[in-house]
């Protein structure tokens, strides 16, 4: 939630995914943080472990540079 206060403007949406999106818990701290519009990947029928691994991918390639 911190990582907001980097971005040029409010996003208009929070997509979360990976394992921390399947726990309901978790959801619901977030979006009583961000209090702004949040959403889970699985609902916008994308799959939420799919993202994790890219996002880790495109990391780990990253930093070999």
């Amino acid at each position: 939630m911190q990582s907001a206060q980097f971005f040029p403007s409010a996003p208009k949406k929070w997509i979360l995914c990976g394992g921390g999106a399947n726990n309901p818990t978790l959801v619901r701290l977030i979006k009583q943080g961000l209090k702004a519009n949040v959403c889970v990947a699985s609902e916008m029928k994308w799959d939420v472990d799919l993202l994790e691994a890219q996002g880790i991918a495109f990391l780990a390639v990253r930093s070999l540079f």
